[in-house]
């Protein structure tokens, strides 16, 4: 991990960075440091699912062999669901083929 949570002598917190051999907090109370950490791993969840969507957007396959289509993805839940003898809420059957993509299992998506 490239950071280090350090307790000062005052109580307040600082947290330092292997990265930058340097204090990238100082000074802080636990609270600060939750916030600071929560806004930083909200941006890089941000950052992750946009670039997914993007390469989704394009055709590509981000996931490498697992990326699957809507379709695709219907078709293993229904394996499942028939292999524990559940019932489909019909969601997938809704909207199984939206995508525009017919393929079936093992398949490459059409862009």
């Amino acid at each position: 991990m490239s950071h280090r949570l350090i307790k000062r002598p005052d109580g307040l917190w600082a947290v330092w960075s292997t990265i930058v051999d340097d204090f990238v907090l100082d000074g802080v109370t636990l609270d600060d440091y939750v916030a600071d950490a929560r806004e930083r791993a909200a941006d890089d969840a941000e950052k992750e699912i946009r670039r997914v969507a993007a390469e989704l957007e394009a055709g590509r396959r981000p996931y490498h062999q697992f990326t699957e289509s809507y379709a695709e993805a219907c078709e293993t839940r229904d394996e499942l669901l028939a292999a524990y003898d559940d019932e489909d809420d019909d969601e997938c059957a809704q909207n199984r083929n939206r995508d525009g993509n017919e393929t079936t299992k093992g398949e490459r998506p059409r862009p």
